[in-house]
């Protein structure tokens, strides 16, 4: 991707990239990657993937609780469902389910993932987040924007390339990973090389280390004053009992009107249908092999936790994909909860 993306040239033919970096290390997020052409959010209908998903979630929750010998909690229905899926509804997260995994340990896991993969370019850029959220590209300099889980920038930097003149906190558990974005935008020239040098001032993108799920972390966010508000993929990473509290922290950091872009896993996304029952948690709450975490969202189910944090919900929809190997021709469908809310 250019280091300035305009949204003439997302729908350009022509592919246009980010040029290649000069600096230390070798590569960095978004390092020679096409800006996305289009943007799919409609590609299958969700409610009759459900009616083929919910049973395999249900299968998947049963063949966990035998592992566990746990019995099963009475499943909640949500309204407006139909029979067929009402049947197989998943309940909610109550506090009380495997509470052990509430603790948080899951900054020091993150930062273990982001040693791990010291490489950026093993992170994809979102490329299609302009194209998801067009109000990111036409912002101006009094803007400011803000991202919770920024990563190593996947997300941030498309933003900020587009935007010169916009100023961005970004903020992280992990600092390696908040190192990694700096560096990658040093080399595409959001911020001057010399920000490299230990010590340097970065006024263009502000950071700091935080649990933003911890309520006592909430002076860090009261005067942000931020536009906009990123959460990609962040808040299902922490356990339900504390994604309200990540939430309210969203909802402190930005001004009056401000609007909360949000993409999460969604309820009967492909990955979730894969995951195997020994790393069940509690409904729709899964450990990985990596020990990090991973919940998929129904629209309810966030609304409410939204709504509970302040927020107006103006937009909650799944968005369907269909990925497709080119060498297998298999076809994945791949479901994510999209939403924007404005304080």
């Amino acid at each position: 991707m250019l280091p300035v993306c305009r949204p003439r040239l997302l729908t350009c033919k022509t592919r246009h990239f980010y040029p290649l970096c000069t600096a230390q290390k070798t590569s960095y997020v978004g390092q020679r990657v096409p800006l996305a052409s289009e943007y799919h959010e409609n590609d299958f209908e969700w409610e009759e993937h459900a009616l083929i998903a919910a049973p395999l979630v249900r299968e998947q929750e049963e063949k966990a609780a035998v592992l566990r010998n746990k019995g099963l909690d009475v499943h909640k229905v949500a309204p407006g469902m139909s029979p067929d899926i009402q049947q197989v509804q998943l309940p909610a997260f109550s506090p009380e389910m495997n509470t052990a995994t509430g603790q948080r340990c899951e900054g020091g896991h993150w930062e273990a993932f982001y040693q791990q993969h010291t490489e950026a370019r093993f992170y994809k850029l979102r490329r299609y987040i302009l194209l998801e959220f067009p109000a990111l590209s036409q912002l101006s300099e009094e803007d400011h924007v803000m991202e919770i889980g920024c990563g190593c920038g996947s997300s941030i930097l498309p933003v900020l390339a587009a935007n010169r003149s916009v100023t961005a906190t970004v903020t992280d558990v992990s600092t390696t990973s908040t190192e990694q974005l700096v560096h990658a935008a040093c080399c595409m020239g959001i911020l001057p090389p010399d920000v490299l040098v230990p010590g340097a001032a970065t006024p263009k993108i502000k950071s700091f280390i935080c649990d933003s799920s911890d309520p006592e972390a909430a002076p860090h966010f009261n005067d942000i004053h931020a536009s906009h508000l990123l959460i990609m993929f962040t808040l299902s990473a922490i356990p339900p009992p504390k994604q309200l509290e990540m939430l309210k922290n969203a909802f402190r950091a930005l001004r009056p009107g401000g609007k909360l872009l949000l993409r999460d896993h969604g309820l009967y996304d492909m990955v979730q249908l894969r995951i195997p029952a020994e790393q069940w948690l509690a409904p729709n709450l899964y450990r990985r092999g990596d020990s990090t975490l991973a919940y998929f969202f129904s629209l309810e189910d966030f609304k409410e936790r939204a709504e509970a944090a302040g927020f107006t919900v103006e937009e909650c929809k799944y968005v369907c994909v269909i990925n497709k190997n080119k060498k297998t021709g298999i076809e994945l469908k791949r479901v994510f909860m999209h939403a924007v809310c404005r304080k």
